[in-house]
Order: structure tokens, then C-alpha cells, then sequence
């Protein structure tokens, strides 16, 4: 009996962050990326939840308001607002709060977009903290 085999799943930020070569890959996304972008940049930070099914890595239990009790991750969002182009992303478990490694990824993005302008950077209060 002929069973069809399921086509692997792979997310495209999931296999970045996990490879061995994501410094490479996440830089060649932004030189690609940084064609499209205005000179001067206002950047939005934002953060959600992403329920996951199995026992993906990182995954683990935290807030989850749509799938209460479920595995889920936290990933960190940083969008241009004038292109809407997301120009930086960075998976956390899903037991972390908004601000955790916070700065680590503002330092990141900033170093990613050195060729630009930086006008402001908008986020709301959930990002809070002393580091911050």
C-alpha cells in the first residue's frame, strides 16, 4: 500500500536563526532588503505569539491568549512603517516577557541598517524596561 508522504515544513526564520550560517543569511536579507528602504527610517517594534503544535525547538509554555496552556513562541518584530517591510525578526520562547533580550535585537537591527537614517523608533509600553 502506497502512503503519501507529508512535505517537510520548513519557515524560513525558523531555518535562519537555526543554521550555522545565520549571520551570513540574515545580512544578505537585509543588503536585499535595504534597496527598497527610504533613506531615513522610522522603525516599529512589535512582538506576538505564535502557538506551535509538537515539540518545536524553543518552544515552551507562557501567555498564550488565544491557545491558553499550548507551547508557543515569542518572536520580536521590526518593521520599516514607510516600505511595511519587516527588515528584522528574532525567536524567543514563549515563557519570555516583551522585553526580554530587547536590547540585544535594537543593537542588532541598528547594526543591520547602519547605511541608513534613523528618524525614531516607535514601540509601546509592554517594551519597557531599565536596559531599555
Amino acid at each position: 500500500m502506497y502512503r503519501l508522504q507529508p512535505k517537510p515544513y520548513f519557515h524560513f526564520n525558523k531555518l535562519i536563526l537555526a543554521s550555522p550560517a545565520a549571520p551570513a543569511l540574515r545580512n544578505l536579507n537585509v543588503e536585499i532588503i535595504a534597496l527598497q528602504l527610504p533613506y531615513s527610517l522610522i522603525l516599529d517594534l512589535d512582538s506576538t505569539v505564535e502557538t506551535v503544535y509538537g515539540n518545536q525547538q524553543g518552544a515552551k509554555v507562557g501567555y498564550n491568549s488565544n491557545k491558553g496552556g499550548r507551547k508557543s513562541l515569542h518572536p520580536l518584530l521590526m518593521y520599516e512603517e514607510q516600505s511595511r517591510m519587516l527588515v528584522n525578526v528574532a525567536l524567543r520562547p514563549g515563557n519570555t516577557s516583551s522585553s526580554t533580550d530587547l536590547l540585544a535585537f535594537a543593537r542588532q537591527t541598528l547594526e543591520l541598517l547602519h547605511s541608513h537614517n534613523l528618524r525614531y523608533t516607535r514601540f509601546d509600553k509592554s517594551f519597557g524596561g531599565e536596559d531599555f
